[in-house]
């Protein structure tokens, strides 16, 4: 009896696991439905439009941290893989404790967060990723110099104290600016969407964050 051996590449590997994948096609019945869920759940577009898809694919939960855990949008639950009881999908996380060494002024942080986005950026993060990533970072920084304020609060200049900060010091302002947000009447979808993205620019400032890192994992 002859023995036969059969070597299989890498790339026919992969090739035949993407033709195996259901793909959605976006079409207008998804669009007009991402319409609607953008205004019933308060959620950006593009994200309404990914539940959209997995809506019209019989899909029941969505795996993400761009949106509040346990939040039932349209007929799919969200589930953030990386907090409470999902965890044990994501990568070890130990406790955060904020350097108290390095100080940031208010130009240093400015110039931080265009690192930030070019850090986004080298990850491989998609463009509209890379831009939601960077514009949030920004809007927390408006808001703490009294240029940006949540619509539908009434304007008090500067809120917090024009000093060079901790990581430390970003941490409780993240918390002021949580609570401005929630002032404004948003959702609490929206108000942790803002919060965590500050948070998540200051936990990259203290070196606690890499962005994208799970996309880079294999």
């Amino acid at each position: 009896m002859t023995n036969v051996t059969i070597t299989v590449s890498h790339d026919t590997l992969r090739r035949a696991r993407m033709a195996a994948t259901h793909v959605v096609a976006v079409d207008v019945p998804q669009v007009m439905r991402a319409i609607d869920l953008t205004g019933q759940a308060s959620v950006a577009y593009w994200d309404a439009l990914i539940v959209a898809a997995a809506e019209s694919s019989g899909c029941e939960r969505l795996l993400t941290e761009d949106l509040a855990d346990g939040q039932l949008i349209g007929s799919v639950r969200i589930e953030n893989p990386f907090v409470g009881h999902h965890r044990r999908l994501a990568e070890p996380r130990g406790s955060y404790e904020p350097s108290a060494r390095a100080t940031w002024t208010d130009a240093e942080l400015r110039a931080a967060v265009s690192r930030y986005e070019d850090a986004c950026r080298a990850a491989g993060m998609l463009p509209n990723a890379v831009h939601s990533y960077w514009d949030y970072a920004g809007r927390f920084l408006g808001w703490r110099e009294g240029a940006y304020r949540p619509r539908g609060t009434v304007a008090v200049g500067r809120p917090v104290t024009m000093r060079p900060v901790t990581a430390a010091d970003l941490v409780d302002e993240t918390s002021l600016y949580r609570g401005a947000i929630a002032s404004a009447g948003l959702s609490h979808a929206t108000v942790e969407t803002y919060h965590r993205h500050a948070m998540l620019f200051v936990r990259w400032l203290a070196g606690d964050f890499a962005p994208g890192r799970r996309l880079n994992k294999t």
